[in-house]
C-alpha cells in the first residue's frame, strides 16, 4: 500500500479514533 504520508496519517488518525470509540463503547 503506498498511499502519501499525510493522507496516510490523516487515514490512522481517523482508524486510531474509531479504534477509541469502539473501545470505549466496549468498556463501558
Amino acid at each position: 500500500m503506498s498511499f502519501l504520508p499525510a493522507r496516510k496519517g490523516r487515514h490512522r488518525q481517523r482508524y486510531q479514533d474509531h479504534l477509541r470509540l469502539v473501545a470505549g463503547y466496549i468498556s463501558t
